[in-house]
Protein backbone atom coordinates (compact mmCIF):
# COMPACT_ATOMS: atom_id res chain seq x y z
CA UNK A 1 0.00 0.00 0.00
CA UNK A 2 2.90 2.35 1.08
CA UNK A 3 4.60 1.54 -2.39
CA UNK A 4 1.16 2.37 -4.40
CA UNK A 5 0.79 5.62 -2.08
CA UNK A 6 4.08 7.07 -2.95
CA UNK A 7 4.34 5.60 -6.36
CA UNK A 8 1.56 7.11 -8.11
CA UNK A 9 1.74 10.34 -8.23
CA UNK A 10 5.43 10.00 -9.78
CA UNK A 11 3.92 8.03 -12.53
CA UNK A 12 3.31 10.90 -14.38
CA UNK A 13 7.09 11.92 -14.27
CA UNK A 14 8.84 8.50 -14.09
CA UNK A 15 7.13 7.23 -17.41
CA UNK A 16 8.00 10.35 -19.44
CA UNK A 17 11.24 9.18 -20.41
CA UNK A 18 10.27 5.25 -21.71
CA UNK A 19 8.50 7.60 -24.82
CA UNK A 20 10.59 11.11 -24.63
CA UNK A 21 14.41 11.13 -23.87
CA UNK A 22 15.15 13.15 -21.12
CA UNK A 23 17.40 16.08 -20.49
CA UNK A 24 20.13 15.98 -17.69
CA UNK A 25 17.74 18.38 -15.53
CA UNK A 26 14.73 15.27 -15.95
CA UNK A 27 17.27 12.49 -15.04
CA UNK A 28 18.51 14.35 -12.00
CA UNK A 29 15.16 15.04 -11.30
CA UNK A 30 13.85 11.71 -11.15
CA UNK A 31 16.74 10.22 -9.44
CA UNK A 32 16.03 12.79 -6.45
CA UNK A 33 12.25 11.61 -7.02
CA UNK A 34 13.33 8.21 -6.19
CA UNK A 35 16.04 9.06 -3.94
CA UNK A 36 12.90 11.10 -1.87
CA UNK A 37 10.38 7.93 -2.64
CA UNK A 38 12.60 5.56 -0.77
CA UNK A 39 13.02 8.33 2.24
CA UNK A 40 9.32 8.77 2.32
CA UNK A 41 8.13 5.38 2.10
CA UNK A 42 10.58 4.03 5.02
CA UNK A 43 8.63 7.22 7.11
CA UNK A 44 5.53 6.30 6.08
CA UNK A 45 5.92 2.52 6.67
CA UNK A 46 5.38 2.83 10.53
CA UNK A 47 2.97 4.78 10.39
CA UNK A 48 0.66 2.44 8.11
CA UNK A 49 1.71 -0.60 10.06
CA UNK A 50 0.37 1.47 13.27
CA UNK A 51 -2.90 2.48 11.10
CA UNK A 52 -3.64 -1.03 10.19
CA UNK A 53 -3.40 -2.79 13.76
CA UNK A 54 -5.63 0.27 15.47
CA UNK A 55 -8.57 0.37 12.49
CA UNK A 56 -8.00 -2.31 10.30
CA UNK A 57 -9.10 -4.91 13.63
CA UNK A 58 -11.17 -2.62 15.15
CA UNK A 59 -13.09 -0.82 12.58
CA UNK A 60 -12.32 -2.70 9.20
CA UNK A 61 -15.18 -0.97 7.27
CA UNK A 62 -13.45 2.66 8.24
CA UNK A 63 -9.67 1.10 7.45
CA UNK A 64 -11.32 0.20 4.10
CA UNK A 65 -13.26 3.43 3.72
CA UNK A 66 -9.98 5.19 4.40
CA UNK A 67 -7.83 3.34 2.21
CA UNK A 68 -10.24 3.60 -0.45
CA UNK A 69 -10.23 7.43 -0.29
CA UNK A 70 -6.13 7.67 0.12
CA UNK A 71 -6.20 5.52 -2.79
CA UNK A 72 -9.15 7.26 -5.20
CA UNK A 73 -7.39 10.15 -4.42
CA UNK A 74 -3.61 9.44 -5.28
CA UNK A 75 -5.43 7.81 -8.59
CA UNK A 76 -7.98 11.00 -8.98
CA UNK A 77 -4.78 13.49 -8.90
CA UNK A 78 -3.15 11.22 -11.44
CA UNK A 79 -5.70 10.22 -13.95
CA UNK A 80 -7.04 14.34 -13.89
CA UNK A 81 -3.36 15.40 -14.23
CA UNK A 82 -2.72 13.02 -17.63
CA UNK A 83 -6.12 13.79 -18.77
CA UNK A 84 -5.93 17.35 -19.00
CA UNK A 85 -2.62 17.56 -20.80
CA UNK A 86 -4.15 14.87 -23.34
CA UNK A 87 -7.34 17.28 -24.10
CA UNK A 88 -5.14 20.32 -24.02
CA UNK A 89 -2.74 18.64 -26.68
CA UNK A 90 -5.61 17.49 -28.52
CA UNK A 91 -7.80 20.74 -28.39
CA UNK A 92 -4.48 23.30 -28.22
CA UNK A 93 -5.88 24.70 -25.32
CA UNK A 94 -3.88 24.98 -21.76
CA UNK A 95 -6.22 22.40 -20.11
CA UNK A 96 -3.61 21.54 -17.42
CA UNK A 97 -3.14 25.50 -16.07
CA UNK A 98 -7.05 25.38 -16.27
CA UNK A 99 -7.32 21.94 -14.03
CA UNK A 100 -4.59 23.50 -11.46
CA UNK A 101 -6.42 26.95 -11.22
CA UNK A 102 -10.09 25.21 -10.24
CA UNK A 103 -8.92 22.30 -7.87
CA UNK A 104 -12.65 21.16 -7.27
CA UNK A 105 -12.06 19.31 -9.87
CA UNK A 106 -9.53 17.14 -8.62
CA UNK A 107 -12.38 16.53 -5.59
CA UNK A 108 -15.32 15.22 -8.13
CA UNK A 109 -12.95 12.79 -9.82
CA UNK A 110 -11.54 11.55 -6.59
CA UNK A 111 -15.17 11.01 -5.42
CA UNK A 112 -16.58 9.51 -8.85
CA UNK A 113 -13.81 6.57 -8.10
CA UNK A 114 -14.26 6.44 -4.71
CA UNK A 115 -18.13 6.24 -4.95
CA UNK A 116 -18.30 4.68 -8.47
CA UNK A 117 -16.04 1.41 -8.41
CA UNK A 118 -17.30 -0.57 -5.58
CA UNK A 119 -14.80 -3.11 -6.40
CA UNK A 120 -11.72 -1.19 -5.50
CA UNK A 121 -13.46 0.43 -2.66
CA UNK A 122 -14.77 -2.72 -0.95
CA UNK A 123 -11.32 -4.94 -1.91
CA UNK A 124 -9.45 -1.68 -1.94
CA UNK A 125 -6.47 -4.65 0.19
CA UNK A 126 -6.24 -6.76 -2.70
CA UNK A 127 -6.29 -4.41 -4.94
CA UNK A 128 -3.65 -2.40 -3.32
CA UNK A 129 -1.42 -5.22 -3.03
CA UNK A 130 -1.64 -6.55 -6.71
CA UNK A 131 -0.76 -2.40 -8.02
CA UNK A 132 2.02 -1.88 -5.67
CA UNK A 133 3.46 -5.74 -6.67
CA UNK A 134 3.18 -4.14 -10.57
CA UNK A 135 4.80 -1.02 -9.56
CA UNK A 136 7.68 -2.08 -7.21
CA UNK A 137 10.05 -2.79 -9.58
CA UNK A 138 9.39 0.66 -11.02
CA UNK A 139 12.14 2.63 -9.66
CA UNK A 140 14.97 -0.46 -10.10
CA UNK A 141 13.64 -0.12 -14.06
CA UNK A 142 14.00 3.70 -14.19
CA UNK A 143 17.28 3.36 -12.36
CA UNK A 144 18.50 1.15 -14.77
CA UNK A 145 17.06 3.32 -17.81
CA UNK A 146 19.15 6.25 -16.65
CA UNK A 147 22.28 4.33 -16.56
CA UNK A 148 22.26 3.69 -19.84
CA UNK A 149 21.19 7.62 -21.26
CA UNK A 150 24.03 9.57 -21.84
CA UNK A 151 25.15 12.74 -19.52
CA UNK A 152 23.94 15.89 -20.67
CA UNK A 153 26.48 18.36 -19.17
CA UNK A 154 27.27 22.11 -18.80
CA UNK A 155 29.46 23.16 -21.12
CA UNK A 156 30.82 27.02 -20.84
CA UNK A 157 33.89 27.23 -23.39
CA UNK A 158 35.83 30.66 -22.46
CA UNK A 159 35.17 33.69 -24.48
CA UNK A 160 37.84 34.89 -27.23
CA UNK A 161 39.92 36.99 -26.16
CA UNK A 162 39.45 40.83 -27.74
CA UNK A 163 40.81 41.24 -31.05
CA UNK A 164 41.28 44.09 -33.89
CA UNK A 165 39.57 43.75 -36.83
CA UNK A 166 40.30 45.64 -40.12
CA UNK A 167 36.53 44.95 -41.21
CA UNK A 168 34.06 47.20 -40.59
CA UNK A 169 31.68 47.20 -38.17
CA UNK A 170 28.79 44.60 -38.76
CA UNK A 171 27.56 42.86 -35.41
CA UNK A 172 24.69 40.13 -35.87
CA UNK A 173 22.96 39.28 -32.98
CA UNK A 174 20.35 36.96 -33.21
CA UNK A 175 18.54 36.93 -29.69
CA UNK A 176 16.02 33.89 -29.25
CA UNK A 177 13.87 34.57 -26.19
CA UNK A 178 12.57 31.09 -24.86
CA UNK A 179 8.40 30.89 -25.61
CA UNK A 180 7.77 34.35 -26.62
CA UNK A 181 4.97 34.36 -27.91
CA UNK A 182 3.71 36.98 -31.11
CA UNK A 183 0.12 37.33 -30.11
CA UNK A 184 0.60 37.54 -26.11
CA UNK A 185 3.70 39.80 -26.40
CA UNK A 186 2.45 42.23 -29.51
CA UNK A 187 -1.19 42.16 -28.73
CA UNK A 188 -3.15 44.35 -26.72
CA UNK A 189 -0.41 44.77 -23.87
CA UNK A 190 2.39 46.02 -26.36
CA UNK A 191 2.21 49.53 -24.98
CA UNK A 192 3.41 47.80 -21.81
CA UNK A 193 6.57 47.29 -23.18
CA UNK A 194 8.11 50.15 -24.46
CA UNK A 195 11.26 49.27 -26.37
CA UNK A 196 9.54 46.25 -27.93
CA UNK A 197 7.18 48.19 -29.05
CA UNK A 198 9.79 50.67 -30.62
CA UNK A 199 11.12 47.70 -32.58
CA UNK A 200 7.52 46.89 -33.46
CA UNK A 201 7.93 50.67 -35.21
CA UNK A 202 11.41 50.27 -36.24
CA UNK A 203 12.14 46.79 -37.32
CA UNK A 204 10.99 44.85 -40.28
CA UNK A 205 8.24 43.12 -38.75
CA UNK A 206 6.91 39.50 -40.40
CA UNK A 207 3.54 39.32 -39.66
CA UNK A 208 2.95 35.90 -40.19
CA UNK A 209 6.11 34.45 -38.77
CA UNK A 210 6.54 30.71 -37.91
CA UNK A 211 8.32 28.32 -35.93
CA UNK A 212 9.32 25.06 -37.77
CA UNK A 213 9.01 23.57 -34.35
CA UNK A 214 7.19 23.75 -30.95
CA UNK A 215 9.35 22.72 -28.77
CA UNK A 216 13.51 23.95 -27.79
CA UNK A 217 15.30 20.78 -28.74
CA UNK A 218 13.88 20.57 -31.99
CA UNK A 219 13.15 24.46 -32.86
CA UNK A 220 16.70 25.97 -31.85
CA UNK A 221 18.79 23.28 -34.50
CA UNK A 222 16.19 24.54 -36.82
CA UNK A 223 17.21 28.02 -36.21
CA UNK A 224 21.06 27.12 -35.92
CA UNK A 225 20.71 25.03 -39.42
CA UNK A 226 18.27 27.35 -40.89
CA UNK A 227 15.91 23.93 -42.47
CA UNK A 228 13.38 22.85 -41.70
CA UNK A 229 13.35 19.22 -41.37
CA UNK A 230 14.58 18.56 -38.14
CA UNK A 231 12.73 16.21 -35.43
CA UNK A 232 13.28 15.24 -32.39
CA UNK A 233 14.88 11.93 -33.27
CA UNK A 234 17.47 13.80 -35.04
CA UNK A 235 18.02 15.88 -32.17
CA UNK A 236 18.38 12.66 -29.95
CA UNK A 237 20.75 10.53 -32.44
CA UNK A 238 23.08 13.69 -32.44
CA UNK A 239 22.55 14.34 -28.64
CA UNK A 240 22.63 10.50 -28.08
CA UNK A 241 26.34 9.97 -29.57
CA UNK A 242 26.17 10.70 -33.21
CA UNK A 243 27.44 14.04 -33.37
CA UNK A 244 29.04 13.60 -36.29
CA UNK A 245 25.50 13.29 -38.28
CA UNK A 246 25.04 17.05 -38.53
CA UNK A 247 28.95 17.77 -39.15
CA UNK A 248 28.14 18.01 -43.12
CA UNK A 249 25.60 20.65 -42.37
CA UNK A 250 25.79 24.35 -43.08
CA UNK A 251 25.13 26.52 -39.98
CA UNK A 252 23.90 30.45 -39.63
CA UNK A 253 27.09 31.22 -38.77
CA UNK A 254 28.49 29.59 -42.89
CA UNK A 255 26.19 31.67 -43.92
CA UNK A 256 26.28 35.00 -42.19
CA UNK A 257 29.70 35.50 -40.70
CA UNK A 258 32.85 37.14 -42.37
CA UNK A 259 36.35 35.42 -42.32
CA UNK A 260 37.56 36.66 -38.95
CA UNK A 261 34.12 36.82 -37.32
CA UNK A 262 34.03 35.82 -33.40
CA UNK A 263 30.84 33.04 -33.14
CA UNK A 264 28.95 32.57 -30.27
CA UNK A 265 26.48 30.59 -29.04
CA UNK A 266 24.75 31.05 -25.75
CA UNK A 267 22.02 29.57 -23.96
CA UNK A 268 20.48 26.65 -22.40
CA UNK A 269 18.77 23.33 -21.95
CA UNK A 270 19.80 22.32 -25.48
CA UNK A 271 23.31 20.89 -25.99
CA UNK A 272 24.74 23.31 -28.23
CA UNK A 273 28.05 21.68 -28.12
CA UNK A 274 26.64 17.68 -29.39
CA UNK A 275 24.61 20.11 -32.03
CA UNK A 276 27.37 22.02 -33.28
CA UNK A 277 30.02 19.32 -32.90
CA UNK A 278 33.31 20.27 -34.74
CA UNK A 279 33.06 23.60 -35.89
CA UNK A 280 34.84 26.82 -34.63
CA UNK A 281 32.33 28.10 -32.54
CA UNK A 282 32.30 29.24 -29.00
CA UNK A 283 29.56 27.13 -27.31
CA UNK A 284 28.11 28.69 -23.87
CA UNK A 285 25.18 25.82 -22.34
CA UNK A 286 23.78 25.47 -19.42
CA UNK A 287 22.25 22.04 -18.71
CA UNK A 288 18.49 22.23 -16.78
CA UNK A 289 19.60 20.39 -13.61
CA UNK A 290 20.00 21.92 -9.85
CA UNK A 291 22.97 23.54 -9.52
CA UNK A 292 25.82 21.35 -7.32
CA UNK A 293 25.34 23.81 -4.31
CA UNK A 294 22.25 23.18 -3.59
CA UNK A 295 22.32 19.93 -1.42
CA UNK A 296 20.68 17.00 -2.42
CA UNK A 297 18.10 17.26 0.28
CA UNK A 298 17.17 20.07 -0.67
CA UNK A 299 16.76 19.46 -4.06
CA UNK A 300 14.92 16.03 -2.89
CA UNK A 301 12.64 18.28 -0.66
CA UNK A 302 11.75 20.54 -3.38
CA UNK A 303 10.95 17.21 -5.68
CA UNK A 304 9.18 15.76 -2.84
CA UNK A 305 7.04 18.89 -2.71
CA UNK A 306 6.74 19.38 -6.67
CA UNK A 307 5.53 15.91 -7.17
CA UNK A 308 2.92 15.34 -3.94
CA UNK A 309 1.27 18.56 -5.71
CA UNK A 310 1.57 20.24 -2.38
CA UNK A 311 2.65 23.87 -4.25
CA UNK A 312 -1.62 23.46 -5.70
CA UNK A 313 -3.36 23.31 -1.68
CA UNK A 314 -3.95 26.62 -0.76
CA UNK A 315 -2.20 26.65 2.81
CA UNK A 316 0.31 24.73 2.34
CA UNK A 317 1.32 27.02 -0.94
CA UNK A 318 0.83 30.06 1.68
CA UNK A 319 3.50 28.28 4.18
CA UNK A 320 6.06 26.92 1.81
CA UNK A 321 8.10 27.77 -1.62
CA UNK A 322 8.26 24.04 -3.66
CA UNK A 323 9.64 25.37 -6.42
CA UNK A 324 12.21 28.16 -4.98
CA UNK A 325 15.38 26.16 -5.49
CA UNK A 326 14.26 25.84 -9.23
CA UNK A 327 13.52 29.63 -9.53
CA UNK A 328 16.99 30.82 -8.23
CA UNK A 329 18.58 28.49 -10.78
CA UNK A 330 16.31 29.19 -13.57
CA UNK A 331 17.34 33.29 -12.77
CA UNK A 332 20.61 32.35 -12.12
CA UNK A 333 21.23 30.54 -16.10
CA UNK A 334 18.90 33.64 -17.20
CA UNK A 335 21.23 36.53 -16.11
CA UNK A 336 24.24 34.57 -17.03
CA UNK A 337 23.38 33.94 -20.48
CA UNK A 338 22.77 37.94 -20.57
CA UNK A 339 25.55 38.38 -18.95
CA UNK A 340 27.18 36.33 -22.37
CA UNK A 341 25.67 38.88 -24.77
CA UNK A 342 26.95 41.93 -22.69
CA UNK A 343 30.44 40.98 -22.87
CA UNK A 344 30.73 39.86 -26.48
CA UNK A 345 29.73 42.85 -27.60
CA UNK A 346 32.29 44.71 -25.57
CA UNK A 347 34.72 42.45 -26.20
CA UNK A 348 33.69 41.40 -30.36
CA UNK A 349 31.32 43.94 -31.20
CA UNK A 350 32.20 44.89 -34.52
CA UNK A 351 32.80 41.29 -35.51
CA UNK A 352 30.59 39.46 -33.80
CA UNK A 353 28.37 36.74 -35.18
CA UNK A 354 26.17 35.44 -31.93
CA UNK A 355 23.24 33.19 -30.88
CA UNK A 356 21.77 33.77 -27.49
CA UNK A 357 19.03 31.70 -26.31
CA UNK A 358 17.08 33.79 -23.55
CA UNK A 359 15.97 32.51 -20.46
CA UNK A 360 12.80 34.88 -20.88
CA UNK A 361 9.89 35.05 -20.48
CA UNK A 362 9.40 31.34 -20.04
CA UNK A 363 8.43 30.45 -16.84
CA UNK A 364 8.65 30.23 -13.92
CA UNK A 365 7.34 33.64 -13.46
CA UNK A 366 9.07 35.40 -10.79
CA UNK A 367 9.99 38.82 -12.94
CA UNK A 368 8.87 42.32 -13.17
CA UNK A 369 9.90 45.54 -15.09
CA UNK A 370 12.55 45.74 -12.86
CA UNK A 371 14.14 42.09 -11.91
CA UNK A 372 13.30 39.48 -9.59
CA UNK A 373 10.35 39.20 -7.24
CA UNK A 374 8.65 37.77 -3.97
CA UNK A 375 6.11 35.23 -4.77
CA UNK A 376 4.45 34.66 -8.63
CA UNK A 377 3.95 36.97 -10.91
CA UNK A 378 3.01 36.40 -14.76
CA UNK A 379 3.72 35.74 -18.47
CA UNK A 380 3.26 39.75 -19.30
CA UNK A 381 5.59 40.25 -15.99
CA UNK A 382 8.00 38.39 -17.28
CA UNK A 383 8.00 39.71 -20.66
CA UNK A 384 8.14 43.17 -19.25
CA UNK A 385 11.64 42.27 -17.67
CA UNK A 386 12.89 40.81 -21.06
CA UNK A 387 11.46 44.46 -22.47
CA UNK A 388 13.98 45.80 -20.11
CA UNK A 389 17.06 44.01 -20.53
CA UNK A 390 16.74 44.25 -24.34
CA UNK A 391 16.80 47.65 -23.39
CA UNK A 392 19.25 47.52 -21.74
CA UNK A 393 21.27 45.71 -24.60
CA UNK A 394 20.33 48.52 -27.06
CA UNK A 395 21.99 51.10 -24.77
CA UNK A 396 25.13 49.44 -24.67
CA UNK A 397 25.09 48.91 -28.87
CA UNK A 398 24.58 52.47 -28.98
CA UNK A 399 27.35 53.06 -25.93
CA UNK A 400 29.83 51.15 -28.38
CA UNK A 401 28.42 52.80 -31.29
CA UNK A 402 27.40 49.84 -33.11
CA UNK A 403 23.23 50.39 -32.84
CA UNK A 404 23.51 51.78 -36.57
CA UNK A 405 25.85 49.20 -38.29
CA UNK A 406 24.37 46.15 -36.36
CA UNK A 407 21.71 43.85 -37.29
CA UNK A 408 19.69 42.83 -34.44
CA UNK A 409 16.91 39.98 -34.42
CA UNK A 410 14.60 39.32 -32.13
CA UNK A 411 12.46 36.16 -32.03
CA UNK A 412 11.09 32.82 -30.10
CA UNK A 413 11.88 28.74 -30.33
CA UNK A 414 8.32 28.50 -29.87
CA UNK A 415 5.09 30.17 -28.42
CA UNK A 416 3.18 29.92 -25.00
CA UNK A 417 1.33 28.16 -23.85
CA UNK A 418 3.18 25.20 -25.72
CA UNK A 419 0.89 23.91 -28.89
CA UNK A 420 1.54 23.99 -32.10
CA UNK A 421 -1.42 27.10 -32.77
CA UNK A 422 1.18 29.50 -30.90
CA UNK A 423 4.12 30.82 -32.90
CA UNK A 424 7.18 33.20 -32.16
CA UNK A 425 7.79 36.83 -33.65
CA UNK A 426 9.97 37.62 -35.46
CA UNK A 427 11.41 41.33 -36.08
CA UNK A 428 14.85 42.23 -38.07
CA UNK A 429 16.62 45.29 -37.51
CA UNK A 430 18.94 45.41 -40.45
CA UNK A 431 22.19 47.85 -40.92
CA UNK A 432 21.09 51.45 -40.78
CA UNK A 433 17.78 50.87 -40.41
CA UNK A 434 15.31 53.56 -38.80
CA UNK A 435 11.96 53.17 -40.17
CA UNK A 436 9.46 49.87 -39.95
CA UNK A 437 8.26 47.89 -42.41
CA UNK A 438 6.32 45.12 -42.93
CA UNK A 439 6.71 41.30 -44.32
CA UNK A 440 3.26 39.89 -45.41
CA UNK A 441 4.36 36.55 -46.29
CA UNK A 442 4.39 33.35 -44.24
CA UNK A 443 8.67 33.24 -42.70
CA UNK A 444 9.95 30.94 -40.94
CA UNK A 445 12.58 31.35 -38.33
CA UNK A 446 14.59 28.54 -40.10
CA UNK A 447 14.44 31.48 -43.63
CA UNK A 448 16.01 34.29 -41.46
CA UNK A 449 19.76 33.58 -43.61
CA UNK A 450 17.65 33.65 -46.60
CA UNK A 451 15.84 36.46 -46.07
CA UNK A 452 18.70 38.56 -44.51
CA UNK A 453 21.12 37.12 -48.07
CA UNK A 454 18.32 39.00 -50.39
CA UNK A 455 18.74 42.54 -48.25
CA UNK A 456 20.94 45.55 -49.50
CA UNK A 457 21.41 47.16 -46.33
CA UNK A 458 22.73 43.81 -45.04
CA UNK A 459 25.05 42.52 -47.91
CA UNK A 460 27.04 45.93 -48.28
CA UNK A 461 28.49 44.95 -45.22
CA UNK A 462 28.29 41.18 -45.51
CA UNK A 463 28.34 39.97 -49.04
CA UNK A 464 26.09 36.72 -49.46
CA UNK A 465 28.18 33.67 -50.10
Amino acid sequence: MAVLILTLPWLEFMTEPLHQRATHFQLSMYLDYLLMLLAVTALAWPVYLLARAVFAQRMPRLWQALLGLVVGAIAGTAITYRAAMGIGQMLHVDAFVWVFQNTWVFAAVTAGLVALLPPVRLKVLLFSRVIARLLAPLPLVMLAYFAVQPSHETRLDPLPAPAQTKQPPAPVILLVCDALDRELVFGESLHELPFLQRCRNEFTWFEQSRTPAFHTTEAMPSILFQCNDITRKDYEAVTDGGEDLWQGRPTIFDMLARPGDVRVVSGFHVLYGRVLAGRDITVRTRALSFPKHFSRPVRMYACLQQAAYLEYIPVVSDLLDPNAAWSDYYDAVGQEIMDDVHACVRDHGPNLVGVFHLAWPHPPFIYDRDGRIEGESSYQANSRYLDTRLQQLAALLRERGLWDSCTLIITGDHGYPFTGERHPPLLIKLPGQTTGRTVSEVTRTSEIADWLSSQPEFTALRPPK
